[in-house]
């Protein structure tokens, strides 16, 4: 999903003014929304969440009127909430404190809260929070493994679904956990919410499944057309090999494939009825290796440019 981007106080040499970038936006809306068959969907990124306003890279001009643009073109809308730790130098607390106000409930405030936003983390989420977002239809979206890594906490999405939100699962991207597994996403999940509930049945395997499928394709507002195994619904299809030796015997293979097999696991992936991937082999790509060796280079080059190449160090702590 693109991200709004503009002139803001903590942005001031960005090239383009507000109404610039959301010009241009429409255009490329207009260009690649549905492209491809429909394969190719548009959404857009407002960062509304309290540290982003606060530091000046987002304003209430820029959140309402990307709202205004997302409602007129159909768009979802994907924002970072509800994040972090609980610090009180820098972190979710700090702005909790300044502001007296959430970021779900400066969205309420904004009177803007609506089911096109897809609120990510939601790590600090109060229980009014959830009441609301599940009043409105708002999504919620878990990414476990990436709150985890950042020792953010553990977001309440048991209580968000039995609130009646509509909860899904992501991986908020290797940058953050250096993992886009799904499958992993999905155990985590199961793991984290049996933690911080002290409860086994809290999270059922099935959950978690629907949460990584129909959920998530109710939150992009696509489950009339994926997201399940249905008549007439496009064929996004996953297949998995679970004959592993550290899968074991299947008894209950749901909970076998979910607790103890990875996403690496797969056999075939068919896109739309197409087989795009079959048994380590790409239909459109011939060479995967060299296509990652080819973007690692391109990521060391990134980072040398930066100065950052120190952060690539191995530092064994004792």
């Amino acid at each position: 999903m693109p991200r709004s981007c503009a002139k803001t106080p903590g942005n001031p040499r960005h090239l383009l003014s507000l109404d610039a970038a959301l010009a241009e936006f429409g255009q490329e809306v207009e260009r690649w929304n549905g492209a491809y068959n429909g394969l190719v969907r548009f959404g857009i990124a407002i960062e509304s969440n309290a540290h982003w306003v606060a530091a000046g890279m987002s304003t209430e001009e820029l959140i309402v009127r990307g709202y205004e643009m997302a409602r007129r073109l159909g768009l979802k809308i994907t924002a970072h909430i509800s994040g972090g730790t609980f610090s009180l130098e820098k972190g979710f607390l700090k702005y909790l404190r300044e502001t007296g106000r959430t970021d779900v409930r400066y969205l309420m405030q904004l009177g803007i809260l609506d089911p096109q936003w897809i609120l990510i983390h939601g790590i600090h989420c109060t229980e009014l929070d959830i009441e609301q977002m599940a009043r409105v239809k708002a999504n919620l979206v878990y990414t476990p493994t990436s709150e985890s890594i950042r020792g953010g906490g553990i977001s309440p999405f048991a209580n968000a679904h039995r609130a009646g939100v509509n909860v899904a699962l992501g991986t908020d991207g290797p940058i953050v956990d250096y993992s886009v597994d799904m499958v992993e996403q999905m155990k985590t999940c199961a793991l984290m919410q049996h933690v911080r509930h002290l409860d086994p049945t809290r999270m059922p395997v099935e959950r978690t499944l629907e949460m990584a499928t129909i959920n998530a394709a109710k939150a992009l507002g696509l489950e009339a057309e994926i997201g399940s195994l249905e008549t007439g619904k496009r064929a996004d299809i996953a297949i998995f090999n679970l004959a592993k030796p550290y899968v074991g015997v299947l008894h209950r293979p749901l909970s076998s494939f979910i607790c103890a097999g990875k996403g690496s696991d797969v056999s075939a992936v068919l896109v739309d009825g197409e087989v795009i991937y079959r048994d380590g082999k790409f239909a459109h790509l011939a060479d995967s290796a060299g296509a990652i060796a080819e973007a690692e280079n391109i990521g060391k080059a990134i980072v040398h440019e930066a100065g950052l190449s120190h952060r690539m160090a191995i530092n064994w702590r004792t």
